[in-house]
């Protein structure tokens, strides 16, 4: 995946749609999302989350200029289940054929990632290995 990088807590990146903060999808990005439990009742976590990432995709270009989609850790209360994650990627059009690393070490995990948000990525997973690259 390649572009410029966008994203952020899931509640508080939505709440940026709307405003001069929101970022253009103009041009190819990697989408970044990290899941929240503060905001819903754990049962919800995942519908929240799916729902605010179908919201960002009626943005202008943003559908169509997506080239990948990091989703962030989960806290370790919330147990995504797996089937139920394969539905919600299958039924999205916008994500077919886009390159999802889910778990990324971003979010909950005590190894956290930074990823300089705004800036020109390469993002690479070969033989489980992954590398990230400035344009």
């Amino acid at each position: 995946m390649t572009g410029k990088i966008w994203g952020g807590n899931n509640y508080s990146f939505d709440l940026l749609q709307g405003t001069k903060f929101c970022p253009q999808f103009n041009e190819p990005y990697i989408l970044l999302l990290e899941g929240e439990d503060c905001i819903t009742s754990k049962n919800r976590i995942w519908q929240d989350f799916i729902r605010n990432l179908d919201s960002i995709m009626l943005l202008p270009g943003a559908k169509e200029n997506i080239t990948g989609l990091l989703i962030g850790s989960f806290p370790e209360t919330y147990m995504l289940n797996e089937k139920e994650f394969e539905q919600s990627v299958t039924k999205r059009d916008y994500l077919a054929n886009i390159p999802i690393l889910y778990e990324f070490p971003r979010g909950y995990k005590a190894a956290s990632l930074p990823l300089p948000i705004g800036e020109h990525l390469i993002i690479t997973v070969k033989n489980n290995k992954l590398t990230i690259d400035k344009l």
